[in-house]
């Protein structure tokens, strides 16, 4: 099972990495944001180093909530995982 993980390793990070920066550009507008922090977009400051340097991509996003840290402890309380089914 090792073996067979670490054969798909490259293709799971790269999935993954797409999937990040696929949910970052979602996040981008959404209201009660005050940014979305991901080296994917083209504000993030390091967009341009981050591509040289991160060819798969990251799948770290950040978050800045509205409301300080009341607003994203309401923003974390109000989480709930999605499941998607595979095709």
């Amino acid at each position: 099972m090792l073996e067979r993980g670490l054969a798909t390793l490259d293709v799971r990070l790269t999935r993954q990495a797409q999937s990040a920066a696929d949910v970052a550009g979602e996040l981008y507008d959404l209201p009660g944001l005050t940014s979305v922090i991901h080296p994917s977009l083209p504000d993030h400051p390091d967009h341009h180093l981050a591509q040289e340097l991160l060819p798969r991509g990251s799948s770290l996003i950040g978050l800045v909530v509205e409301g300080g840290s009341r607003g994203a402890v309401d923003f974390a309380s109000a989480l709930a995982l999605v499941s998607v089914p595979r095709h």
